[in-house]
């Protein structure tokens, strides 16, 4: 728990003053050390909710840390402020394995060349909102949530750390951006220490481009 709070997009902004620099990157290398040995098989690594323009640049992009047979895995929307909570459903399709560092991008508004499942049946809406990644079995095996700060509705169990605290709009200019892991798979279980904001990668490695 104190590990947590050191993870700056975890907190309230009156919180965030107090934080110093080495405290963050000390207490997310601490938090990233202690799952190593708990590696997540295959996480959320991208993803775009909310863009400049006119909400068409959507996709989620997941990553696989150890090949992974996702046939039957579901990626589900969560509302965080609606009084339905659901946003939505989809099924990976049976036959589908992602090879370790393999990526799976889901969308319908990106090239299709590079697009491997449409996003259809889920909802990636503005506002306090997240994604969860189940197995065929319905565990769930990677969440994502955005604008937990505006969050309303009850706190799902499958929250890591608060999500991400803060609203995150991403730029739609020559130099698209995206809330990506800082690095591929990394997944320290906290929201707030894995994602950045930085130029988007999808359906190819987060490691490059640039922070904003």
């Amino acid at each position: 728990q104190i590990v947590s709070s050191l993870c700056i997009d975890e907190l309230p902004p009156t919180s965030k003053m107090i934080i110093s620099t080495s405290k963050l990157t000390f207490g997310c290398a601490i938090l990233m050390a202690s799952v190593l040995q708990a590696q997540t098989p295959v996480v959320i690594n991208e993803y775009n909710h909310d863009d400049s323009g006119g909400d068409n640049q959507e996709f989620v992009e997941l990553y696989a840390n150890v090949t992974t047979d996702i046939s039957g895995w579901t990626l589900n929307g969560e509302d965080g402020t609606s009084a339905n909570t659901s946003n939505g459903s989809l099924t990976i399709p049976s036959g589908t394995t992602l090879n370790a560092g393999e990526f799976y991008l889901i969308s319908d508004d990106l090239d299709p060349a590079i697009v491997d499942l449409s996003i259809t049946g889920v909802s990636l809406e503005n506002g306090a909102d997240g994604l969860y990644l189940a197995d065929a079995t319905g565990t769930v095996i990677d969440s994502v949530i955005w604008e937990f700060a505006d969050w309303t509705n009850p706190v799902p169990s499958w929250i890591e750390g608060t999500g991400i605290y803060g609203a995150i709009q991403l730029h739609e200019n020559t130099r698209f951006n995206s809330a990506s892991r800082s690095s591929d798979g990394k997944d320290t279980n906290v929201n707030g220490c894995d994602f950045i904001v930085k130029e988007w990668s999808p359906g190819a490695s987060n490691n490059g481009g640039f922070r904003s």
